[in-house]
């Protein structure tokens, strides 16, 4: 048995089990897991909780590339984990703070982002369509070439976040903020960016067909698509600001 499976076990055994068929709630739980730094110990909040059937099966015997799916992972601490490539299609992941964390081409899909700390992570190429990030905070990530169509970031923070190439297709943006942001080529069409904050964002290339911008800032640091007119889109030239 592995170090990884070990823990994985005795995580199940110490308050994760059964209880009349249902996964009961644990207490804090730590798992084993890879950091930028090596191998590091991750806790898990107290509102963790860890399906023992997938203990034993053995997903967390590799971090990267995990089948995450049944783990309950609200207010988890899992800064610069290694979840590359790791199945948390709809998971629960809430209030988790994952800053640093490295979610390259992760299945996010529909998962609950709600709240969740993801400053300077790196989600290059990760699929979050239909997930929810409502206020959470991803100020310097990398999302470029992510897939959030649908996604739903009301008053999300994506400060200086690198969009480029990002879908977000009919995604939820209102009251985001994205000061700074880099959404080169990005495809916003559909995208609701009523009240959203783009001063000094890059936007050059993007498709913002059918967008819909109403009350959105902007200042003259922000670059538009070519021929773009953002005035005629009900927009508001802010005359401070970054």
């Amino acid at each position: 048995m592995n170090e990884y499976q070990r823990i994985a076990d005795a995580a199940a055994r110490n308050g994760a089990g059964r209880n009349g068929g249902r996964t009961r709630r644990a207490g804090p739980l730590t798992l084993l897991c890879c950091s930028a730094g090596g191998l590091a110990l991750v806790l898990l909040g107290a509102g963790a909780r860890l399906h023992p059937a997938s203990a034993r099966s053995g997903p967390l015997s590799d971090p990267a590339n995990a089948n995450l799916r049944s783990l309950e992972l609200a207010g988890a601490l899992l800064q610069d984990a290694n979840l590359r490539g790791a199945r948390l299609r709809g998971a629960n992941i809430r209030e988790a703070v994952l800053s640093g964390a490295d979610l390259s081409g992760a299945d996010l899909h529909r998962a609950n982002l709600q709240q969740a700390t993801l400053d300077g992570a790196m989600l290059d190429d990760a699929d979050a369509s239909g997930a929810v990030l409502r206020l959470a905070s991803a100020r310097r990530a990398s999302l470029q070439r992510a897939n959030l169509g649908s996604a739903r970031l009301n008053c999300a923070g994506l400060m200086e976040a690198n969009l480029t190439g990002v879908d977000l297709s009919h995604a939820t943006l209102c009251v985001a903020y994205l000061q700074k942001a880099r959404l080169v080529d990005a495809n916003l069409t559909g995208a609701d960016l009523r009240a959203a904050d783009l001063r000094g964002a890059d936007l050059r290339g993007a498709n913002l067909r059918g967008a819909r911008l109403e009350g959105a800032f902007y200042n003259r640091a922000t670059r538009w698509p070519a021929g773009f007119r953002p005035e005629a889109h009900q927009t508001v030239m802010a005359r401070t600001g970054p």
